[in-house]
Parts: structure tokens; sequence; C-alpha cells
């Protein structure tokens, strides 16, 4: 081989040898690269694994959300009522006690009365059983027995 050939020869030799070390350089690159996206899908694979979960839990919060508005709605509502029901009967409750009371003040004045006038009748009958006492017993004698026991005599 002469030189310009043993120059080829090592320039080809040069070039393979650049090319198959680059090949396997190229080819742990592409290795490495693989491997970053399966990585990178696998990480995506998880993500979208989380987004589902969190999209299921998301749904159950909305769906408890609205299960509790419509329960709160309704105890509004309920309690609207029953405030409105509990005023008319606490209404009711203060006029009755109202006539009640105006009936007690009658009641009262008439017994205030009738206990005066009982009062004033007792004291009366006393004094009167005091100079009943007081006095002699005088028995009266009426003339139609003297008469009718004159009669009898004869």
């Amino acid at each position: 081989m002469n030189s310009s050939t043993k120059g080829i020869v090592s320039f080809f030799s040069f070039v393979i040898a650049a090319s198959l070390t680059g090949c396997n350089a190229g080819s742990s690159q592409i290795k490495d690269m693989e491997d970053q996206v399966k990585r990178l899908e696998s990480q995506i694979q998880k993500e979208r694994q989380d987004n589902a979960e969190l999209s299921s839990f998301r749904f159950t919060l909305e769906s408890q959300y609205r299960q509790k508005a419509e329960a709160y709605n309704k105890c509004q509502e309920d309690s609207k009522e029953t405030l409105e029901s509990l005023r008319l009967k606490y209404n009711t409750l203060v006029d009755d006690f109202s006539k009640m009371q105006v009936s007690y003040k009658s009641v009262n004045e008439t017994y205030t009365q009738t206990k005066k006038s009982n009062s004033a009748l007792i004291n009366s009958l006393e004094e009167k059983i005091r100079l009943a006492e007081a006095s002699p017993v005088v028995t009266a004698k009426s003339k139609t027995k003297t008469t009718t026991s004159k009669k009898k005599k004869k």
C-alpha cells in the first residue's frame, strides 16, 4: 500500500471509528432519551391519575355542597315557618293573658267589694248579738194567747 492508500485507509478508519464511537455515544443518548421519555410518560400517567382522583374528589365535594345548600335552604324555610307560627302563638298568648288580666281585675274587684260588704254584715250581726246578750231577755206575750188562756180558765 502506498502512502496515499495508507492515508485514505487511515482516514476511513478514523471516520469509521469516529462514526462507531458517535453511534455508541448517540446510542447512549438515545437510551437516555428513551429513559427520560418513559419517566415523563410515567409522570404524565401519574398526573392523569391524580387529576382523575382530584376530579372525583371535586365532584364529591360539589355534590356534598349542593346537598348541604339544599338542606340549609330547607332549614331556613322551616325556620321561617316556625318563627311565623311561634310569633302567632305568642301574640295569641299575649292576647289571652291580657284578657285574663282584665278578668282577674274584675274578679278581684268583685271579691274586694264582697269582702267589704260581708265584713260589714258580719260586724253588724256581731253588734246585734252583743246587744242582744247585754239586754235582759224579754218574752213577749201576745194578746191572742192571753185572751185564749183567759177564756179557757172561765
